[in-house]
């Protein structure tokens, strides 16, 4: 994730993620040093997607990878201030696969449908499971709250 700002200070941060543990680093682009950033994560980032508010917060959506959990529908929002991440909410339906009516685990992809930036500063998520009755299943989140706002289905 890069941080584009006019901001000197936090200009040309970059925040990577260890795919597979709950770690996370921001690269000082200036200086080429790494800084431990993200605690409270409250699972691993492996087929997560982050999106970059326009106050500089990145929105998740869990897909518990390495803690199954059939009907898990946590977001998370990582607060630069702090540099730690909190929840934002319920998404209310899962928008990562876990194939919880077909075979659950062992066909579980945990993938996470795609995420847009609006032009009014909230994100549209997506989401990503198999089962027929949730493909259509989104959320739409505002950076004033961050809490899960608008759910969308499609009959």
């Amino acid at each position: 994730m890069l941080e584009m700002s006019n901001n000197p200070a936090a200009k040309g941060r970059f925040m990577l993620a260890n795919c597979c543990t709950k770690e996370t680093a921001l690269l000082n682009a200036s200086t080429l040093t790494w800084t431990a950033t993200g605690t409270r994560k409250a699972d691993i980032n492996d087929e997560e997607g982050w999106t970059l508010f326009p106050n500089k917060q990145v929105l998740t959506v869990d897909a518990y990878v390495g803690q199954y959990n059939p009907t898990g529908t946590n977001s998370e929002v990582y607060n630069p201030a702090s540099g730690k991440w909190h929840s934002a909410g319920s998404t209310v339906v899962q928008l990562w696969d876990s194939a919880a009516n077909c075979a659950g685990l062992h066909a579980a992809s945990f993938e996470v449908g795609p995420a847009i930036l609006r032009p009014d500063g909230t994100v549209f998520y997506t989401g990503s499971r198999l089962e027929l009755e949730s493909i259509r299943a989104s959320r739409s989140w505002s950076p004033s709250n961050m809490v899960a706002s608008t759910m969308l289905k499609g009959g």
